[in-house]
């Protein structure tokens, strides 16, 4: 029987899954959002949008100057392509497309079959809005009187134009002149749509109070402090006449037919009649205003227009209750995003100077701090396994940690440090030991989790911890300093190990390996080569390996490849030859491809001109330009990244195949070839047994700079495991980009190095059942969790013997990492969890080589012939030998306890998860309640997430600006001002429905009653 995710989230208690995160119907809390940066090319510039507060502009990257018009200029083209889509529906006709291309602009005007185009039913690709005729002012109308009305009925426009076209292929002369009508609704949409756009770039600014909206939400803030409603919904209804409009909404929505694909469309018409009947009021009243607003919102949710949303909504959503209900809540949500953002700036310090890059850097460092407070949170669970596994408090407090050491078994403090650290604790050291595993977590935690701008050098950098009583000792001075130094003196030998496991050392000769560490620059290290959109190395091999052996008789491209000859996993040879290419990609090559203009250029020339050259598919990456010749690779991958990225956005040119990622792979493939030849290492190709073993001499090349300020942050990634520390790298990867200071980049290198040197030495199993059990009673009780106890005395739970236990990793993690008290209480449930007889029976049942490779024949008769999936009987067979392979791989993950693993996995990631998201909580709860204080003009701030029930605060949670003596706490019943300013802003909290429980007002004045005066 097989454990569902729902049953585990059962037993992990989570079913409650953050009603902060997932409430419904529009109640959720909006997290304050960032510009979305479009990048696109203009003269080979990426361009981007800039704003403040006093509105936005689009420029060049690293130029701050206002450039919108000469930008919007050039790309008029993309406004053209735009007007197409817009009037055919069906992006496969290419005919179609290219009359209309050529129509708009003459440099597309290509060779036209007029029977091409007559053949076709028109009617059919014309957008909705041509279908039928069209109605226009031109811009410069002097008024919208029916006289310069501009009627078009485009199909007919079309089919008479097409007429009179007398050659064989369209004449765009006459064409266009008969077309003319089309034309100029094109120009004139074109236009108003650039204005449009411009007003719109000007008028995107970030929030301030100096807007329409911004003055409103300012009230409205002002209001709810003052224990007012901000908003009556009901008389907002009444002036904009809502029963009205509901009304006309479900007249429309009913008289639709069934499955009409209109509705929708017909639905925003009505409401923008509606709109003209009222627009004076909404000119003048900017609640109104932004009341019609948030209509618009809820019809666009609930009855979309757009392609990728569209569907048939409920005639619920059109109920005056309904709306009234949801608009509600969409105004509150209005006023929290209002105080999220205002409270954000205030914490960033940034209110003056706040712009689009500003609240770049501030997403990216809040998407680094989250993955580090993740970190820090399963570090101190482990550390707490390790002193406390019951201890339900929080691990690195003080008073907590001191409490519970004193109950530590010290036996399994012992054991748990051999695990993580593969070195032996005397029970001298414990008390040491148990403190500085604290000290290297708790400052880390206590810093990273207030959102604002870090000294990241205090934080990876911390020379020293606090014991007992606040007793300072330095890491250096500890067994630490001893433990950190043999960690890094191991590194040759576990890099020679790991050349040893991949059969490296089997198949080639000390020379050969010694030319390969001296090439120029080359070195072993722990940091990962941190290249944007650079392809894996299995990326490049395999599809190297199907260039070099195409077909002859249907070849894609002759990139002139030879080191890509083999492609045979289960060969010892071919996984030395892969794993050696694969150190040189990683170690040696990625960091010299990416910053060696030359190399990098020559690549990218040679896969531009091959394919020029190539005759009829020259136009596969015509849309790449070369490499300029002063360009850094990485510039030159930047602008490659953005035109993917804005390709794979393209939602109305699907026809158009995207090339950009295929150009990427081939660069790449191409250029690793080049680099193996030109440094003389196709004897990689060419693995040969070793007849005697010579690899005794083989000197690593491997250098470090890290020392002993790193020890602390060396202690806590050794606390987690190898996803946690590959994520957190990759995070730490992504952040350090943005890094201006040369002192901060040389921090998070070494802070990198760190990582990697846990993680070189980090994922090793125990080696005896004896490190993780104290007898075989022991082991055996544990076991009979998973596997039924006649099943304990035989393989694979015990060696030939049946007496002597095997390790199983999977248990070995379960209690390394503390996820073994959830699944006990899981796999306690049921028998039908653990594995029994019937399921090792199962692995019996038939040879299940024979089964997978009666799938592979029968699905290459399928390929050969695609007309069998149509026979019953035949499909029934394959689905047979598929369900029996099936099986016997579920039977066989049961057996081996992989599924053990799979639910440790998902424990973890559950957890991870539910952390991020009260992370999130928290950060959302500081930003919020610091600016509603400050509108109270409090003296107080919080600093994280605190009870509205406390007696008192400690400075980490709550603190006076005004108190420069920095108290270790606030008392609440001495401080009646305090008391005052938390009674109102719990009672903020609470009316917009952020982190507590929503109350009645009669109820919120006792609720705080009782938080503020229980003693």
């Amino acid at each position: 029987m097989w454990i569902s995710i729902k049953t585990l989230i059962h037993h992990l208690g989570v079913l409650f899954f953050c009603d902060y995160m997932y409430n419904r119907r529009e109640k959720k809390i909006i997290e304050v959002k960032t510009m979305r940066i479009t990048k696109v090319e203009v003269d080979r510039k990426k361009v981007l949008i800039s704003r403040d507060k006093n509105g936005g502009k689009l420029v060049y990257e690293n130029e701050m100057q206002d450039n919108t018009e000469q930008i919007m200029h050039h790309k008029k083209s993309s406004f053209y392509k735009s007007v197409v889509n817009k009037t055919i529906c069906r992006p496969e006709q290419k005919q179609m497309k290219k009359l209309f291309h050529g129509l708009l602009q003459e440099n597309s005007q290509e060779k036209i079959k007029v029977s091409d185009v007559t053949k076709l039913n028109i009617s059919n690709f014309l957008n909705h809005r041509f279908k039928k005729s069209l109605y226009y002012f031109p811009e410069n109308s002097p008024d919208k009187s029916e006289e310069y009305r501009i009627e078009i009925n485009l199909s007919q426009l079309l089919e008479d134009s097409l007429k009179k076209q007398q050659g064989t292929f369209i004449c765009w002369e006459s064409f266009s002149k008969d077309m003319e009508l089309y034309i100029n609704w094109a120009e004139n949409y074109i236009s108003s749509r650039t204005k449009l756009i411009k007003k719109s770039i000007r008028n995107n600014r970030i929030q301030s109070t100096e807007s329409r909206s911004g003055q409103l939400m300012d009230n409205y803030m002002n209001d709810i402090l003052k224990e007012k409603e901000p908003f009556n919904i009901q008389s907002l209804s009444e002036k904009y006449q809502l029963e009205k409009l509901t009304s006309a909404l479900k007249a429309t929505f009913k008289e639709a037919k069934k499955n009409d694909k209109e509705i929708n469309y017909k639905l925003k018409s009505t409401l923008q009649n509606h709109e003209r009947q009222i627009i004076e009021k909404l000119k003048g009243n900017s609640e109104l205003n932004q009341f019609n607003i948030e209509i618009r919102k809820h019809l666009e949710t609930y009855f979309p227009i757009k392609k990728t949303n569209r569907k048939v909504g409920d005639i619920r959503n059109l109920e005056i209750g309904e709306i009234q209900k949801i608009v509600k809540h969409r105004l509150k949500n209005k006023i929290v995003q209002r105080i999220l953002q205002e409270g954000k700036l205030a914490s960033y310090e940034i209110e003056s100077t706040v712009n689009s890059n500003s609240l770049q850097t501030i997403k990216i460092g809040e998407a680094f701090a989250l993955k580090f407070i993740n970190a820090c949170l399963f570090a101190s669970n482990n550390l707490r396994n390790m002193v406390d596994p019951v201890c339900v408090d929080d691990i690195l407090g003080e008073n907590i940690f001191e409490s519970s050491f004193r109950k530590i078994n010290q036996k399994n403090f012992i054991r748990q440090c051999f695990r993580y650290f593969s070195q032996t604790i005397t029970d001298d050291n414990i008390e040491i030991a148990g403190w500085g595993l604290r000290g290297a977590i708790a400052p880390i935690r206590n810093e990273i989790i207030h959102f604002k701008n870090h000294s990241w050098k205090n934080i990876f950098n911390k020379p020293t911890f606090e014991g007992r009583a606040k007793t300072e000792f330095y890491y250096q001075d500890t067994l630490f300093k001893d433990f950190f130094n043999k960690e890094i003196a191991t590194v040759p030998e576990l890099i020679k190990e790991k050349l040893e496991s991949s059969k490296i050392l089997d198949y080639y000769s000390n020379d050969q390996l010694n030319q390969v560490f001296t090439i120029p620059n080359f070195e072993l290290s722990l940091l990962t080569s941190a290249v944007p959109f650079a392809p894996s190395f299995k990326r490049v091999y395999l599809k190297g390996f199907d260039y070099q052996n195409q077909d002859e008789a249907q070849p894609d491209y002759n990139l002139k490849l030879n080191i890509y000859n083999e492609k045979a996993f289960n060969s010892e040879a071919f996984q030395a030859q892969y794993s050696l290419f694969k150190m040189v990609y990683y170690q040696v090559f990625l960091p010299q491809f990416t910053t060696n203009n030359d190399l990098f250029k020559s690549s990218v020339d040679f896969i531009l001109t091959l394919n020029k050259e190539r005759k009829g598919y020259a136009k596969a990456f015509q849309d790449i330009r070369k490499m300029n010749k002063d360009e850094k690779p990485s510039e030159y991958m930047s602008y490659i990244q953005s035109q993917l990225m804005l390709y794979q956005k393209k939602q109305e040119e699907k026809e158009k195949i995207n090339h950009f990622e295929k150009f990427i792979n081939q660069v790449f493939i191409k250029g690793f070839n080049s680099f193996i030849e030109k440094n003389r290492l196709t004897y990689i190709c060419h693995p040969t047994k070793n007849t005697v073993p010579e690899n005794d001499n083989i000197e690593i090349p491997f250098h470090t700079d890290m020392d002993d300020s790193n020890i602390a942050f060396w202690l806590m990634c050794k606390l987690l495991d190898a996803k946690q520390l590959s994520e957190l790298r990759n995070e730490m990867i992504k952040f350090s980009c943005s890094l201006q200071s040369t002192e901060e980049i040389s921090t998070f290198t070494k802070a990198r190095e760190v990582i990697g040197l846990a993680l070189l030495n980090g994922e090793k199993g125990c080696n005896d059942w004896k490190e993780l059990f104290d007898d075989k009673e022991a082991w055996k009780k544990n076991m009979s969790l998973y596997v039924s106890e006649e099943l304990l005395q035989s393989l694979p739970y015990t060696q030939e013997d049946g007496q002597t236990p095997v390790i199983n990793r999977s248990i070995d993690l379960v209690k390394k990492y503390g996820t073994e008290t959830i699944l006990e209480k899981l796999f306690s449930s049921s028998d039908d969890y653990k594995v029994s007889a019937k399921d090792i029976a199962k692995l019996h049942e038939y040879d299940v080589t024979e089964k997978i490779a009666q799938q592979e024949s029968l699905h290459k008769q399928w390929i050969e012939k695609p007309g069998l999936a149509r026979d019953s009987a035949w499909t029934k067979k394959y689905q047979n030998v598929i369900n029996d392979i099936s099986n016997y791989q579920w039977a066989k993950t049961k057996v081996e306890l992989t599924q053990v693993r799979h639910l440790h996995q998902l424990t973890i990631d559950l957890l991870s998860r539910l952390a991020g998201y009260m992370s999130i909580a928290d950060r959302d709860f500081q930003f919020s309640s610091n600016y509603i204080l400050e509108r109270e003009n409090s003296e107080y701030r919080v600093t994280s997430w605190i009870g509205f029930r406390n007696k008192n605060y400690k400075r980490h949670e709550l603190y006076n600006i005004k108190d420069t003596s920095e108290p270790e706490c606030v008392v609440v019943k001495e401080n009646e001002q305090l008391q005052n300013n938390l009674q109102l802003l719990l009672s903020t909290l609470n009316y917009l429905e952020m982190f507590v429980w929503p109350l009645k007002k009669t109820e919120i004045k006792f609720h705080i009653l009782i938080t503020l005066t229980d003693s």
